[in-house]
């Protein structure tokens, strides 16, 4: 069984590193936050004194920050991951970061002999927390069967959007477009008819009645 490592451990992270450690595997952490090292300890998991440590002991690494700089000085940067992966490690970038921002990892993490996955998720918080994250995932095949069963960890679905990396990015980012187009419409429509003087339940529920129901109204 791979031994896994994750840098980032806040609201999605944690609830990633709980379900990789459910599923039987040995995690090793690192994060800024000490009480967030301290739950990991508490849950099962190994803390690690930096993001080199943890690749000294990872065969697979998910980097869960917050935005594409933080991911380039996790990976590449002065003690990142680079300087101590093994090759034949696998970096699972899991954050979601620009198209382009990963990109520049492939060349760097290549000539290490390192795989990449581009792998950013959807569910949020609960979805992380319960298991459940959609994976969209971009990169080689044979290095994402690899690594298929530590995704089972975190995922109720793993979609391969693609062989090339930023395929992932793409896919989120066009998913992200249409969440903040439908937010939109909804909040839109229900503005148009407060303002006419309709109360806002009696809007809630005819349109909850309606074939405009989904999860994403049910959660606005």
């Amino acid at each position: 069984m791979k031994e896994v490592g994750i840098v980032g451990l806040g609201d999605m992270g944690s609830g990633m590193a709980k379900n990789i450690l459910k599923n039987g595997f040995s995690l090793t952490g690192y994060d800024l936050s000490e009480a967030r090292m301290t739950e990991l300890k508490e849950a099962g998991g190994t803390p690690a004194g930096n993001c080199r440590e943890v690749a000294q002991n990872s065969d697979t690494i998910f980097v869960m920050v917050l935005n594409g700089n933080q991911v380039k000085q996790v990976v590449l940067g002065e003690g990142g991951l680079l300087e101590a992966a093994k090759p034949g490690t696998t970096i699972i970038i899991s954050a979601t970061i620009k198209p382009a921002e990963i990109r520049e990892l492939v060349a760097p993490v290549s000539e290490k002999g390192i795989n990449l996955l581009d792998t950013p998720v959807s569910g949020g918080r609960p979805g992380a927390q319960n298991g459940a994250l959609t994976v969209m995932a971009s990169g080689k095949t044979e290095v994402l069967e690899d690594n298929h069963a530590v995704l089972d960890a975190i995922s109720k679905v793993i979609f391969h959007v693609g062989e090339e990396i930023g395929q992932g990015q793409t896919v989120k980012a066009s998913l992200q477009a249409m969440i903040g187009t439908v937010f939109s419409a909804i909040f839109e429509s229900m503005v148009l008819g407060a303002k006419a003087g309709v109360k806002g339940e009696t809007l809630h529920k005819v349109f909850s009645a309606s074939g405009i129901n989904c999860g994403l109204y049910e959660n606005c």
